[in-house]
């Protein structure tokens, strides 16, 4: 799943429970991690596909939220931007993007790199959206500029990812990315995306989606050295 207006990069963890055969599964409720607090944008695709999930599996899919702030891609992403502009800005490390957005709109700070969790702010007029990272500018506010307008290196896209244990069966991976598939397709769970910052699904294969890690990884490996990034 990928292309979200604010064009970063995010991804989410789903801890899926494989116990017993495959044919079996699943045989208890699965849980979903995403490593934000609820509210932000991999939360809220998470809350979205959950129960579509859970109908079509036959057993409840829980959402759990397990925070983090250091070296997230928004962090990473401000950082870069700082580089290319030569412009200082001290870091304000928040455990997520709802918290962020909260803080922004108090004026505890003046400036956050965010994604689609500041869709309603924007919309409401609480905040106002500077930039886009991506390639082009955003079909939703497309009288925002895009970065790469003025420093055409500087693309960013956010792209959430679903992940399962090492070791899962061949199976049961193959029905989870159906299902997952035909709940980002669905109608409702189309239009529900598009209200929260104008995501659309990004349908792949694993050995696509393997690559497109692998670029990042080569991608970020330098600039979280430069900016000594840490994870709490």
């Amino acid at each position: 799943m990928r292309r979200l207006f604010s064009r970063l990069f995010i991804a989410f963890l789903a801890s899926l429970l494989c116990h017993g055969v495959a044919a079996q599964y699943p045989s208890r409720p699965i849980h979903l991690l995403v490593p934000i607090p609820p509210g932000g944008g991999p939360d809220i695709v998470a809350r979205l596909i959950a129960p579509k999930l859970g109908d079509a599996l036959g057993q409840p899919v829980v959402v759990e939220n397990r925070v983090g702030g250091n070296g997230s891609q928004h962090h990473l992403t401000m950082e870069r931007l700082k580089a290319r502009a030569g412009i200082n800005m001290v870091h304000v490390p928040y455990k997520g993007g709802a918290p962020a957005t909260t803080a922004t709109v108090a004026g505890e700070v003046a400036v956050m790199m965010s994604g689609t969790s500041t869709a309603p702010q924007i919309k409401a007029g609480r905040l106002r959206a500077l930039a886009f990272t991506g390639p082009q500018r955003s079909r939703i506010l497309p009288d925002v500029p895009a970065i790469a307008e003025f420093y055409p290196d500087l693309v960013m896209v956010q792209w959430y990812g679903l992940f399962a244990p090492a070791g899962t069966p061949e199976a049961v991976l193959a029905r989870l990315r159906a299902e997952v598939n035909k709940a980002l397709l669905a109608p409702d769970i189309k239009e529900k995306l598009t209200n929260a910052g104008g995501v659309e699904p990004w349908i792949t294969t694993p050995a696509e989606f393997a690559a497109e890690l692998r670029s990042q990884f080569a991608t970020y490996a330098k600039l979280v050295k430069d900016v000594g990034a840490k994870i709490d």
